[in-house]
């Protein structure tokens, strides 16, 4: 099971190509373009968008994937792309599920620039609360690559998240002019 499990998240990966795109779609442009690229992909919209962006489910090599489109706002561009691989239920399962993407990503893109593998206390690997430390957020299990990140979200799910990095930065700039008006 475990070496199924980590062929289907090796082709992910390598059907996905880590940089900044994502299952053949560049990581900027407007929201609407690139949810359209996904949208005529086979992705499905979930829910309404919201102003900072929109929510997408899919079905890629068999595996259902949450994908959320992040976006600048005010000229709606977008600068991050956040792909959420199922939920797990039990910390071992979702520890190698982890492990695995890991893995992965180190064969393709070599050691990470920075990664953490850790509980925040008073929560520790083995004490039995390790699901209930992820869902407090008071887990740190992440890797980044430049432009990309893998990590054990709060939601129960790996998550690999794409920036763009320009786009970031007017991010940053249209959040600082929102900020000043409001203050």
């Amino acid at each position: 099971m475990k070496k199924l499990s980590f062929v289907l998240l090796f082709s992910l990966i390598t059907f996905f190509g880590f940089s900044q795109e994502f299952y053949g779609v560049e990581i900027g442009g407007t929201r609407q373009q690139l949810v359209s690229k996904y949208v005529a992909k086979g992705f499905v919209i979930d829910g309404n968008p919201t102003d900072i962006g929109t929510f997408l489910k899919g079905m890629v090599n068999g595996r259902k994937l949450e994908l959320v489109v992040i976006n600048t706002p005010i000229s709606k561009l977008v600068w991050k792309v956040t792909v959420y691989f199922p939920e797990e239920n039990r910390w071992y399962s979702l520890k190698d599920s982890y492990l695995n993407c890991l893995d992965v990503l180190k064969e393709k893109y070599g050691k990470p620039n920075v990664s953490y593998s850790s509980f925040y206390s008073p929560y520790y690997e083995g004490d039995g609360y390790e699901m209930s430390a992820v869902s407090l957020d008071k887990s740190n299990f992440c890797a980044f690559w430049g432009n990309m990140s893998v990590q054990i979200s709060k939601f129960k799910q790996v998550a690999v998240i794409y920036q763009n990095n320009e786009n970031a930065d007017i991010f940053e700039l249209e959040n600082k002019k929102i900020n000043s008006q409001i203050y």
